[in-house]
């Protein structure tokens, strides 16, 4: 029989084979951590991408681009959730406001109205957000007209537009000194007896008192307030909230700067008129027509003979905003009136007056009683003037720019849901 092979110890009291074993047991380990690693480094790999596009990418893509210029979806949800308090804290005032002043069927459904108003634009995130969105732009193109004009804000004017707005006035005016008021009453009382006496008395009116003005430590006590709120809230930081106001001015000088292309002068006339309506309740259309027409070529004869224009105004206008001052219609401007009105006032000579002619009011006559090719506009008119510059402007500017959206609605903020818009 033959001797058994006896295994060689060779380490450690191991034989080759369980060293052998050994080895390759490492090496699975080995390679079963390398492996471990790898998916490890991959998985972590994949939750820093899914972060980076969370926290850095989306936050940092555009909303919309304007001329090239981005708008960023955070700086667009920051502003979404601003709007959307600002929007809240006017419906809890118009609320407190409907508790206290509310009565009667015309007052009331004003509130109504305003309230509702605003619950429709509070419990639809998507449709505020995207007015936002264009509100946005508007400013990112004044922004833009402010950079080309060489328009800017300085420090100073921001910060006492911020001091403002917050009630702070840093240099205010001196109160003046206000000397209680003394009222005399004289009465003449006549006595049983027949006898008059005059009794006179006296009493001082107390000045209400002014109201006290805010310090400055009240002023940056109520700053901060606000800023740590906006912050919390919303993520609003001090420059944040410094950018908005700041376009806010940016706002008011791109206006006037284009208010200055308004022109100051425009051809005006100084007309009166009398008006005659045809019977706005007759059934038969035709015959009243006929009947106001007849009415006018009367009233026109009486002029040609030497009647008075003012006091036939006075007597026969159905203009209810003339009548009373004899159908004087003041100095105006082209665009004013109506086409066919103005066509007659601005040929007419000065001193003339017109036969019969007709517009959607009825038969008309006119007299010019002046003319004047540059006369100043006015104030009212000018301001109307400059703002309608400013809006057609934006409006052109909206329509011609380079304007991309990608507003989605996965880019809006979430909002507190509506059941926080209940009455308080």
């Amino acid at each position: 029989m033959p001797k058994q092979k006896k295994a060689r110890v060779v380490d450690n009291g191991l034989t080759r084979k369980q060293i052998m074993r050994r080895r390759q047991a490492r090496r699975q380990n080995r390679a079963l951590l390398i492996g471990l690693g790898a998916v490890t480094v991959v998985i972590v790999g994949l939750l820093i991408a899914a972060l980076v596009q969370e926290f850095v990418v989306k936050p940092g893509s555009p909303v919309a681009l304007v001329n090239g210029v981005k708008i960023r979806t955070d700086d667009f949800q920051k502003r979404v959730l601003f709007e959307w308090d600002s929007l809240q804290r006017q419906l809890t005032q118009w609320q407190q406001l409907q508790s206290q002043y509310s009565s009667g069927e015309e007052s009331g459904g004003l509130f109504e109205q305003q309230i509702a108003q605003l619950r429709s634009q509070l419990e639809d995130p998507n449709g505020l957000s995207q007015q936002v969105l264009e509100q946005m732009i508007e400013e990112e193109l004044i922004r833009q007209k402010a950079a080309v004009e060489g328009l800017q804000v300085s420090e100073a004017e921001l910060q006492e537009e911020i001091e403002r707005q917050f009630g702070y006035v840093r240099h205010p005016t001196p109160t003046p000194v206000v000397t209680p008021a003394v009222i005399t009453r004289t009465e003449v009382i006549t006595g049983s007896d027949g006898i008059t006496t005059t009794r006179v008395t006296t009493a001082t009116a107390t000045p209400r008192p002014t109201v006290r003005p805010m310090s400055e430590a009240e002023f940056q006590q109520s700053y901060a307030t606000t800023l740590q709120q906006l912050a919390q809230s919303y993520r609003f930081s001090e420059a944040d909230f410094r950018r908005l106001v700041e376009t806010t001015l940016l706002e008011q000088k791109v206006r006037a700067r284009i208010g200055e292309q308004v022109p100051t002068t425009e051809e005006q006339v100084w007309a009166r008129h009398i008006l005659i309506s045809p019977e706005a309740a007759a059934e038969d259309k035709e015959a009243a027509r006929k009947a106001a027409e007849e009415q006018a070529q009367e009233v026109f004869n009486r002029l040609q003979a030497g009647e008075d224009f003012a006091a036939l105004a006075r007597e026969l206008s159905d203009d209810p905003g003339s009548k009373e001052k004899g159908g004087d219609l003041g100095w105006f401007g082209r665009g004013r009136m109506l086409p066919e009105f103005e066509a007659v006032a601005f040929s007419l000579p000065v001193g003339e007056v017109s036969k019969p002619f007709t517009t959607t009011y009825g038969y008309h006559i006119v007299e010019v009683l002046g003319k004047d090719p540059a006369r100043e506009v006015d104030e009212f008119t000018l301001g109307q003037r400059r703002s309608q510059a400013f809006d057609d402007w934006l409006q052109e500017q909206k329509q011609t720019a380079n304007i991309e959206r990608f507003w989605t609605a996965d880019k809006v903020p979430p909002t507190p849901t509506p059941a926080r818009l209940s009455p308080q």
